[in-house]
């Protein structure tokens, strides 16, 4: 079963079982119920769903797939507004290019450097 950025409410923020096998997450899950009680908080239900999907390691999702009995994969959103690369002359460009409106390349003797930003 995946774990996105689409299922993580109806999978771990709307089951309570689930929270349990989560403890270093219960700050998360404290402010989601407040927010979710609370009109017009949309967009911070959506930051604090995307905070538990940006941290979630490989020990929670064990715990996770111990829980739902099935392997657990989590699609992690890249929210980045910047990445760096350095690269040698003769590398492949990151297939993440695509994802980047802008870039700005400069160079010295051993290396090119890559930087894109949305």
């Amino acid at each position: 079963m995946e774990i996105n950025f689409y299922n993580i409410r109806e999978k771990i923020f709307s089951n309570s079982e689930v929270q349990k096998k989560l403890p270093f997450f219960r700050g998360i899950f404290d402010q989601w119920n407040i927010a979710n009680s609370v009109g017009g908080m949309g967009s911070r239900l959506q930051l604090l769903e995307m905070e538990l999907l940006k941290n979630l390691n490989s020990e929670h999702i064990s715990s996770l797939s111990d829980f739902f009995s099935t392997e657990i994969t989590v699609k992690k959103i890249d929210n980045n507004l910047c990445k760096n690369y350095k690269l040698e002359y003769y590398d492949e460009l990151p297939q993440e290019i695509k994802e980047y409106r802008e870039f700005c390349v400069s160079a010295n003797k051993d290396n090119v450097y890559l930087t894109l930003w949305r």
